[in-house]
């Protein structure tokens, strides 16, 4: 490397610089994803035996969507709830699901496919500098720099492909990292030599919202605060088991990072070593020490904004409702008799420290 105008490195032989930069391009996909979706009567109360027809000859739950029996027709004649008796704030949950997309005869039983399609690019650049200070001391100085935005459109870390609907809004895995590593090396006769070793290593694994509106529950209309009202803004996981309707849910924590870093777990990784070697008559002594410190950062994932579970109880499922657990969870969904769970976020970390020292002695 040669500065202009100057006779710095004239002869080529004090410093030398490289630079690599390379850009990933990628497309991906989730593969088929298949669910048993709520039809669009069922969203208002109409669970009539023609309504419930249209979930075909066989759902989610392996066999067909079981009509409301007599007790239960009594109550509800023609199997249509009133919408006085619906949840507001369970309808509004209800509209995250999209409308069935397909004919359950032909898809094992399933209403609703897809194949989501996304892109996961990355970029990775590297520097090196080599500077010759004297004939004696040399120095080294590479930085590595690496970007990646990856997607999770189901939830986060999840590759589900059955009974888990896509999250209303994907979650960007906003991964990075950056490292230094510097090298000086003086050799102070022929028999001598030191090395001085530093690096740095940062790894950032924000995971955010792509948006945050999407999942906030003032936006959706779910107006309810949660069991210990801990005011995060995310909206219950709906959950359930797998035979009945399906899933819309992934982590909580996202709250702790705020909207830059959300749900994150950052490592902090600084090192130093030092080396000298000594050659004396027919022995070469080493002697030298190492230093690391590694810090993890990162909070619980629990369900902070809690959970909605719609798997057994609804007053009156003993006579209103047969065994079908489909059709169970999606009238206790809009009575709004959910099983409810919420958790607390909890900060997490850990961290270690190591020194170690050594002495060697090679006789030849």
């Amino acid at each position: 490397m040669k500065l202009p105008f100057t006779r710095f490195n004239k002869n080529r032989d004090k410093l030398f610089f490289f630079t690599g930069y390379q850009y990933f391009y990628q497309v991906l996909d989730t593969g088929l994803l298949r669910a048993t979706v709520p039809t669009t009567g069922e969203r208002t109360g109409n669970f009539s035996p023609a309504e419930l027809a249209k979930e075909g000859t066989i759902t989610a739950s392996g066999a067909a969507a079981t009509p409301i029996n007599a007790k239960g027709l009594a109550l509800y004649p023609g199997g249509i709830i009133p919408t006085s008796q619906l949840d507001p704030n369970m309808q509004a949950l209800m509209k995250l699901y999209p409308q069935p997309n397909a004919d359950p005869n032909a898809n094992g039983g399933y209403n609703w496919v897809d194949d989501l399609h996304f892109n996961q690019n990355s970029i990775q650049w590297m520097s090196r500098m080599d500077y010759s200070i004297s004939d004696n001391t040399k120095l080294f100085v590479r930085y590595n720099m690496q970007r990646e935005t990856q997607l999770f459109p189901i939830g986060l870390w999840s590759s589900a492909t059955i009974q888990q609907m896509p999250y209303p809004s994907p979650i960007q895995g906003k991964n990075r990292s950056d490292s230094l590593t510097a090298s000086l090396t003086h050799v102070f006769n022929p028999t001598m030599t030191n090395e001085f070793v530093f690096g740095y290593t940062f790894i950032g694994f924000p995971n955010v919202f792509q948006d945050p509106s999407k999942v906030d529950r003032a936006n959706i209309g779910y107006t309810y605060k949660g069991l210990f009202k801990n005011g995060v803004a995310q909206f219950p996981n709906l959950a359930g088991n797998s035979s009945e309707a399906a899933n819309i849910s992934t982590n909580g924590g996202f709250e702790v990072g705020g909207k830059t870093q959300g749900l994150y777990a950052n490592k902090y990784m600084p090192s130093a070593s030092d080396m000298i070697a000594k050659i004396w008559g027919t022995h070469t002594l080493k002697a030298g020490a190492f230093w690391e410190h590694i810090r993890n950062a990162q909070p619980a994932n629990n369900n902070t904004q809690g959970q909605l579970s719609f798997n057994h109880y609804c007053p009156g499922d003993e006579f209103l409702i047969p065994t079908n657990l489909n059709i169970k969870r999606k009238l206790a969904h809009l009575l709004g008799f959910p099983d409810l769970n919420v958790f607390w976020p909890i900060r997490a970390g850990n961290r270690s420290r190591r020194l170690l020292a050594t002495i060697l002695d090679n006789e030849e």
